[in-house]
């Protein structure tokens, strides 16, 4: 009898070894999650993102990146886009690097709740309206400028399923960085009296006429900066902020996207950077020397560094909340001076 009882307790403690070792494994897994009614990609197809659960109470919100458009031409003849979600954007493949490596110990990420927000509507996740294009021999085009509309059911979603994070860090590179500033006052306001801090990758280096492009988008702005200024001007007691490279050649390929004949955004960055720290004294911003695209995506994240200030660590510093300097490059023009 007695080896039996025995038996018994030590079938009970494997079997929940087992099944612990099976709740560890879940932990930090993907789950990918079908939008509802009214959010799709700008071809028509099901939008959708992906879900990272962590036993943690921090949550990130990223916003993916990835070209953009506005007329006919643009997002039909030489479409720099993605018109749909495809597995190719899930954020666990192997190879990811920046605060996508989940086997790198240094990542300041590693144990956040995740929502990863894909980008397939050309309009930096800003766009909320249908245009149809009369094709030159007959035919029509339609264009689904709905990133706006796809955001608000993945951030839905999220405040359903995340009531009451610890903190939440807000980021985006690319066409995701001006999505993560756009979004991020609704986020603030959802989740009032939890800290919540914003940055955005590489998209500090956009300028000229924007109008047309907004517009086309339905969105009533001037420039990308608007949205920053307006967020820290709504969220004083809020952290708004930027990360770029002062040689950014993506950045550089819009801006002649657009017409302009640059031959570095580094001027137009520092302007666009000077004019957002005057008038918001709760932004901050790091500038780094380089051409390097989306810094938070690369393991350029673990290693780069300005007068020993790491992205890592003023990243990292955000995201729990602390405040941190303004960290810029050597060399800047004489007529700039950097915020302190």
């Amino acid at each position: 009898m007695h080896r039996v009882i025995r038996l018994l307790v030590l079938g009970l403690a494997v079997a929940l070894l087992i099944m612990s070792a099976g709740e560890s494994q879940a932990q930090g897994t993907w789950t990918r999650v079908t939008a509802g009614r009214g959010a799709t990609c700008s071809d028509g197809s099901a939008y959708s993102f992906w879900v990272r659960r962590t036993e943690s109470s921090r949550l990130l919100i990223y916003f993916q990146g990835g070209g953009a458009c506005y007329d006919l031409e643009t997002c039909f003849g030489w479409r720099s886009y993605d018109p749909t979600v495809g597995d190719d954007d899930d954020p666990s493949l192997p190879g990811r690097g920046g605060i996508l490596d989940f086997t790198n110990p240094e990542n300041p990420f590693l144990d956040y709740n995740i929502v990863f927000v894909p980008y397939c509507t050309g309009d930096f996740h800003l766009g909320d309206r249908v245009v149809t294009w009369n094709v030159e021999g007959g035919g029509q085009a339609t264009m689904r400028f709905k990133g706006a509309a796809n955001a608000r059911a993945a951030l839905n979603w999220t405040y359903t399923h995340f009531r009451a994070p610890e903190s939440v860090f807000v980021s985006g590179c690319s066409a995701g960085a001006v999505g993560s500033a756009y979004h991020a006052p609704a986020i603030m306001r959802r989740y009032a009296g939890v800290p919540v801090t914003q940055m955005g990758d590489s998209a500090g280096g956009y300028r000229g006429d924007l109008d047309r492009i907004l517009s086309a988008w339905g969105v009533n702005a001037s420039s990308f900066e608007a949205f920053y200024l307006q967020g820290a001007a709504a969220n004083p007691t809020r952290r708004f902020s930027e990360l770029n490279t002062a040689q950014d050649e993506t950045q550089l390929t819009f801006q002649r996207w657009m017409g302009s004949d640059l031959r570095s955004v580094q001027d137009i960055l520092l302007g666009n950077l000077l004019d957002v720290h005057t008038q918001a004294a709760n932004f901050r911003s790091y500038t780094a020397p380089g051409n390097v695209h989306c810094v938070t995506l690369w393991d350029d994240f673990y290693s780069m560094s300005i007068s020993g200030t790491r992205v890592l660590d003023w990243v990292a510093n955000l995201a729990l909340g602390n405040d941190v300097g303004n960290v810029y490059f050597d060399g800047f023009p004489l007529w700039f001076t950097p915020p302190q």
